[in-house]
């Protein structure tokens, strides 16, 4: 699916959020290992396994090929610097109602409302393609992203206790939320 929307910021910036082309893979690559040092919230860590620029390459073909789900890049001042993406919750049929969301901006751009506009272009997507809800998980030390989803009107209903393990040994809880459509 392609997409493409402009949205001017609280600064007065433009935000262009528009699905993500193979062109983008080495510059989300980079934004995405940057992310990893900022933040201990993203499922993977400093010392975990990459994916390649590749792996971004062929991951955008198949969300591009795609008549329902999508990813979506966040172009800042010319810079990349979020992405998102929606999925469905599995391939089997009992499934196909429902869709999952990630997404996630560089530090020196949140308080600018980037991720509030990817989480809109996103949710506008799941109901154009007639997705009936959209899940999430997200760590509960998290409180700005739940803040941000909350604000979106997702509902907790559910908490994955001890769920993520930090390198420094401390547990983190994941928050299970849901929107319907």
């Amino acid at each position: 699916m392609k997409i493409y929307k402009e949205y001017v910021l609280k600064n007065g910036k433009l935000l262009i959020v528009r699905s993500a082309t193979k062109n983008d893979a080495d510059a989300e690559l980079k934004m995405y290992k940057q992310q990893v040092l900022e933040t201990p919230f993203l499922s993977r860590g400093e010392s975990d396994t990459f994916p390649t620029s590749e792996d971004f390459a062929e991951g955008y073909e198949y969300f591009l090929n795609d008549n329902r789900a999508c990813y979506v890049v966040a172009i800042y001042e010319g810079e990349l610097i979020g992405s998102g993406h929606i999925d469905y919750c599995g391939n089997k049929k009992r499934f196909l109602h429902k869709c999952d969301v990630d997404l996630g901006v560089l530090k020196k751009c949140w308080g600018l409302g980037i991720g509030g506009k990817i989480m809109h272009t996103l949710i506008d997507v799941a109901k154009t393609s007639k997705f009936e809800q959209i899940e999430l998980s997200v760590a509960a030390k998290n409180e700005r992203a739940i803040k941000m989803y909350e604000s979106f009107g997702f509902k907790t209903i559910g908490i994955f206790p001890n769920a993520v393990k930090y390198d420094d040994g401390s547990y983190d809880s994941y928050v299970s939320m849901i929107k319907f459509l």
